[in-house]
């Protein structure tokens, strides 16, 4: 018998699931993920990606009906992005402000 439920917004979900990913992913791995139409990220995530700078992600997302793939390359210093007063980014402005390319699909 269920006494109480709390839906759970789907981004917070993706959130969860890639930080787990990222957390959980061999030393130098790579972890790809698909966000669909979620095309911001936030400063909680890229923290969390700063802490395993050994790993590579690559996401991939849709965009006024385009798809598209963001890759951040272990190694890459995420400092402009956390030093800053913003804490949400959409893809473009995060892969401008990191010197990171986003390319169509």
């Amino acid at each position: 018998m269920v006494k109480e439920s709390q839906p759970i917004p789907a981004g917070m979900a993706t959130v969860k699931n890639l930080y787990g990913f990222i957390k959980d992913a061999p030393e130098n791995g790579t972890v790809t993920t698909d966000f669909g139409k979620l095309h911001t990220i936030s400063d909680y995530l890229l923290k969390k990606m700063s802490e395993r700078n050994d790993v590579t992600l690559t996401v991939n997302f849709e965009y006024q009906n385009a798809k598209y793939e963001l890759t951040f390359p272990a190694g890459t210093d995420y400092t402009p992005v956390l030093a800053d007063e913003d804490t949400m980014y959409g893809y473009f402005g995060v892969a401008a402000k990191l010197g990171l390319t986003v390319a169509a699909k």
